[in-house]
């Protein structure tokens, strides 16, 4: 290829040039632009100064080829010998000619004595930068094929046992549970799907052959306690529960799970929770009016404060309840569990202990309250809960760098005040079992 020689043109002119033109440049070749073969004293033909319009030829014609650029055409007025004297640029991709009237392909050639020197650096340049971009695009294509895996056979099993699709990605394969049965607003705004009203499962290898699966399912208010249920039952552990939005027209909660064993086992552990989710036959709008009772089922009368008798409620729980107008509050610590911040021991008091309030009478009342656990107390206290018939709202933790780490269930029941003050016993028999 000729180079242009030194001192003709300038290089601060060349390289604004070639710097304007360097988007444009990558885009016609990923757009699949014309293709150059330069020999001796031949350049491929330049974009004009302006890329907002095409250039007309002496012919009348005008031309452009991916973005807004021209090839000059022939000079009409030159002999045909003296044409083909000149070294011309070869176009081995046919440009489109546009015309007043059609637009067709034509080939065309430019003579390189009529360019330029910044014309000819840039074509230098271009020659230079294409195939720089024919490589960056082939380390695009390898990297891509690179992070693409198939997806192994027990996981592609378990999709279709599960009755979905998913991707096989970093060793994990992960199947998305967008709840595209939902329309959200939040705040009066309609939100869509993908915003974050989706959950997912995943599974990886583990050590002996066996899967680790993590998840989040995305479950209505109504929904979430039988799909826990489900989760319990069927060998899975929950380990958080709470909400992600404020000001939703429908209260959507997330719920983390995990789990152990092939990835068989654990397709049909899950299915029956997956199953149970977008099938809730409890639908209304109007929240405020509503009296949805445990499993949205509507209770069986409106809740009449008292009398309670807190004799025989202190006799079944153990302890000592704290009236507060018409509603009974249990406090009980946690003695067996020394926990220090900044040198402050952190009691009953401080926040860690379990706690539940009573309300209504003896055939009716309502209880709810916080059970503060450590993590081996979790999966036992969740059973309790739901063998009850109560309903877990929440579970998380209150407190951060303890040392053990303490979580925090939050659960509603309703029925005799005599049972609720029994499973209430039942969970407080959960906490603080030796091995």
């Amino acid at each position: 290829m000729v180079r242009a020689e030194e001192g003709e043109g300038s290089d601060r002119s060349t390289k604004h040039l070639c710097l304007r033109l360097f988007p444009f440049l990558i885009a016609s070749q990923v757009r699949g632009g014309g293709r150059y073969e330069p020999g001796e004293g031949a350049y491929p033909t330049p974009f004009p100064s302006t890329f907002s319009r095409p250039q007309k030829s002496q012919g009348g014609s005008q031309q452009a080829h991916g973005f807004s650029f021209a090839l000059i055409l022939t000079d009409p007025q030159k002999s045909q010998r003296d044409f083909a004297a000149e070294p011309r640029v070869r176009l081995r991709e046919q440009p489109w000619v546009r015309s007043r009237h059609n637009i067709q392909p034509q080939r065309g050639c430019v003579p390189a004595a009529r360019l330029s020197t910044a014309q000819k650096r840039y074509a230098d340049f271009r020659q230079e930068t294409k195939m720089k971009s024919v490589a960056i695009l082939f380390a695009i294509a390898c990297v891509a094929i690179a992070n693409t895996q198939d997806i192994p056979k027990d996981y592609a099993d378990a999709a279709a046992y599960l009755g979905r699709t998913g991707d096989y990605k970093a060793n994990v394969f992960k199947i998305g549970l967008p709840r595209n049965d939902l329309k959200i607003t939040i705040q009066g705004n309609a939100i869509p799907t993908p915003f974050g009203f989706a959950g997912w499962i995943a599974m990886t290898k583990g050590d002996g052959g066996h899967d680790v699966m993590m998840g989040d399912l995305p479950v209505l208010e109504e929904e979430l306690n039988p799909v826990l249920s489900a989760v319990l039952d069927n060998g899975l552990e929950a380990t958080a529960i709470h909400n992600h939005f404020f000001y939703m027209n429908q209260n959507l909660y997330f719920m983390h799970i995990h789990g152990h064993g092939t990835a068989m086992d654990l397709a049909k552990a899950i299915k029956p929770a997956l199953d149970l989710i977008g099938k809730s036959t409890t639908k209304y709008e109007d929240r405020e009016n509503s009296e949805i009772g445990p499993e949205g089922h509507q209770p069986p009368q409106t809740l009449v404060a008292g009398p309670l008798d807190i004799a025989a409620l202190d006799k079944i729980v153990g302890a000592t309840a704290d009236k507060n107008g018409d509603c009974y509050k249990y406090t009980i610590g946690r003695p067996d569990l020394h926990i220090v911040e900044m040198g402050a021991t952190i009691n009953a008091r401080m926040g860690l202990n379990t706690w539940s309030s009573f309300y209504g009478s003896d055939k009716d009342a309502v209880f709810a309250g916080d059970v503060a656990m450590l993590a081996d107390e979790v999966q036992g206290v969740l059973k309790t809960l739901r063998s009850r018939n109560v309903e877990v709202v929440a579970m998380h933790h209150h407190m951060i760098g303890t040392d053990p780490q303490i979580i925090f269930l939050h659960y509603w029941g309703r029925g005799p005040a005599a049972e609720l003050a029994t499973t209430l016993r039942m969970v407080l028999d959960q906490l603080g079992k030796k091995p």
